[in-house]
């Protein structure tokens, strides 16, 4: 991977998802009423 502006080391972005995966899944559950696990 090159680096440049804009880049993130990878380590840094799977930091970040992990950090916010399960907020993420809480708010689709919340906005779609639960629908969103029937639809993957």
């Amino acid at each position: 991977m090159t680096s440049g502006p804009g880049t993130l080391p990878e380590t840094q972005v799977r930091a970040m998802f992990d950090r916010i995966a399960g907020v993420y899944d809480r708010m689709n559950s919340v906005m779609t009423a639960g629908m969103h696990h029937r639809w993957r």
